[in-house]
């Protein structure tokens, strides 16, 4: 399995971990869906992708780590409405769908399409 590391920034400080890769869509879709918390981003991507938590939570680094790991890095930082990639093969776009998973596989539904707000800043640093 491809991983992603995540970092989560707030006001409260950052967290930070590995996710499946294949979670990057559900975690945008998340975002463009209202999630300003990190609850009510778990509380979103669960309903498209139900295992991105779990892994986040088994995956945690013991302090915030600033650096790519497998397919890269992703930074959100919500006090300045942000999402900064690093990454060489799934740059992250505005606009995208998100594929339903259940933890251990793919569902065979439909793609959930999302649409990011202008909120939304997003930096792109493509190897």
């Amino acid at each position: 399995m491809s991983v992603t590391r995540l970092i989560l920034m707030d006001s409260h400080g950052a967290r930070s971990g590995l996710i499946p890769s294949r979670g990057l869509g559900a975690l945008l879709w998340a975002l463009a869906n209202g999630a300003k918390t990190r609850s009510e981003l778990w509380a979103k991507i669960e309903k498209v992708d139900s295992g991105v938590q779990e892994f986040f939570e088994s995956n945690l680094d013991s302090n915030p780590v600033l650096e790519g790991v497998g397919d890269g890095l992703l930074v959100i930082n919500w006090d300045h409405c942000c999402i900064e990639s690093f990454q060489e093969f799934q740059p992250i776009r505005r606009e995208g769908v998100a594929y339903r998973h259940n933890g251990c596989y793919s569902l065979e539904e439909d793609p959930v399409p999302y649409q990011l707000g202008d909120d939304w800043h997003l930096i792109d640093h493509q190897f």
